[in-house]
């Protein structure tokens, strides 16, 4: 099947900058990854594991930078 929808879009004559001539590009310069992704049955078509897993380092930086950036932007708007 996977061989079959790509020989279906290599038929396919669309010009470049419509939406089916990007969606076409798109298809095909994602088909290594794509085939990569069949032939191993242990990645994931996603990465939502691993955002989830860092999002509360992101939160805590963004805190801390909140922190220490408030009483700085406090002083520029005094001094104006």
């Amino acid at each position: 099947m996977f061989d079959q929808f790509y020989n279906w879009i290599e038929g396919i004559a669309a010009l470049p900058n419509t939406l089916l001539g990007k969606a076409i590009h798109y298809a095909k310069s994602q088909r290594k990854y794509l085939a990569r992704y069949l032939l191993d049955g242990r990645l994931e078509i996603s990465n939502n594991r691993a955002e989830r897993s860092i999002k509360p380092f992101v939160i805590g930086r963004n805190y801390v930078l909140t922190l220490f950036m408030l009483p700085n932007i406090a002083e520029v708007g005094e001094t104006a």
